[in-house]
């Protein structure tokens, strides 16, 4: 596998963003494939991932990993059996 990303902000007055990326594959018979993924995603602030969390029925806590970033760890309750 070997990978291409391209991220931009075609709207820096939003909460998204843009990336790319462009794969190549070799599978196990030697054959190379090319292939291509695009997203938008948010940037929102910490208060706002753990708010629309809990909206959907998550209880959600921040942590932070080895390398001092932020990881939020989310868990939805089962349902009550009937």
């Amino acid at each position: 596998l070997r990978y291409l990303e391209w991220c931009w902000d075609p709207d820096p007055d939003d909460t998204t963003a843009e990336i790319a990326f462009s794969y190549l594959l070799r599978e196990a018979d030697g054959v190379v494939r090319g292939e291509h993924d695009h997203d938008r995603f948010g940037l929102f602030p910490r208060a706002t991932w753990l708010r629309l969390l809990g909206e959907v029925g998550f209880t959600a806590e921040r942590s932070r990993d080895a390398w001092d970033r932020d990881v939020f760890t989310a868990r939805r309750p089962r349902a009550a059996a009937s």
